[in-house]
């Protein structure tokens, strides 16, 4: 059994990443295999270190063969400049690796594992934010209100909107708790998944949230998602399209694939997973048995 511990560079302490994260292991103790989880760094035999080290942690105090970068954010949002330059045993940027899955619905990984397909009461909703950084930011929102025009009974949950934009639709923030994002979810066939930006490599939570949630999500972002998940799992939404409200309009009519979305479930649980891609990184290394 090898001893890892999580860290970033984001603001969360070591003991809050761990609390989040035992959430993925099958039995919500920070243990996946091979693998388990220390908030202690005397007892940590691999460091993996999301897009960067804590202020108060220093690159010498780890020793290079101990440390596994993984890339969170895009080049747009956080520079990499020192992800690219420090030594490690591993560097997952998304030139190389895919996105660490974390999911944000606060349900443990077993409850989501023995999910049944729910019945869908309601049409679509969207979950996003106000943000407008990046042009991917400013077209996202723009689709939203494509997206509304066309069926103004959407449901949108998200940070930094109002009702002066989107009317009766805007239902208003989804308080980071136990249910998190799962009830602007689980009720729904489709949903509106929209990255900030689109790289190979980068997919998050926007996606794999829906997929948790037997939910069909119309996307965009990861430019090469057909290598990760089944086609017919989720439905490409080109925001640069200038028929992008036809596009819209024609995949919500379509019917929903659930076998594919069962697909997609079982690889967000047991491949993609931060879990299990942290141990298949350490296996290809022949740092774990």
């Amino acid at each position: 059994m090898k001893k890892i511990m999580f860290l970033c560079n984001w603001g969360d302490t070591p003991a809050t990443l761990l609390d989040r994260y035992i959430f993925q292991t099958p039995g919500h103790d920070g243990i996946w295999e091979h693998l388990e989880v220390t908030p202690d760094p005397q007892k940590a035999d691999f460091f993996i270190i999301m897009d960067g080290l804590p202020t108060n942690v220093s690159e010498n105090q780890l020793p290079a063969s101990r440390k596994l970068y993984f890339q969170r954010e895009p080049a747009e949002i956080v520079s990499h400049h020192k992800f690219v330059h420090d030594q490690a045993l591993f560097k997952g940027s998304y030139d190389v690796f895919h996105h660490l899955s974390t999911w944000q619905i606060r349900k443990p990984f077993a409850e989501l594992r023995d999910l049944p397909r729910p019945f869908k009461s309601k049409k679509i909703s969207a979950i996003i934010s106000g943000k407008r950084f990046t042009d991917g930011q400013n077209k996202r929102l723009e689709t939203l209100l494509k997206l509304y025009s066309i069926y103004p009974d959407i449901d949108i949950y998200g940070r930094g909107l109002t009702a002066s934009d989107f009317g009766t639709a805007y239902k208003g923030e989804l308080n980071y708790n136990k249910y998190c994002k799962f009830n602007g979810l689980i009720d729904y066939q489709y949903s509106l998944a929209l990255e900030n930006s689109s790289h190979d490599n980068y997919f998050t939570e926007k996606l794999i949230d829906c997929f948790l949630t037997w939910t069909k999500p119309l996307y965009w972002g990861c430019s090469n998602i057909r290598k990760y998940f089944p086609a017919d799992s989720y439905a490409w939404i080109d925001i640069y399209s200038p028929f992008v409200t036809e596009i819209l309009r024609d995949e919500m009519n379509k019917p929903v694939n659930y076998d594919a979305l069962r697909e997609a479930r079982d690889l967000v649980l047991f491949k993609y997973n931060l879990w299990p891609s942290v141990q298949n990184v350490l296996g290809n290394l022949k740092k774990i048995n």
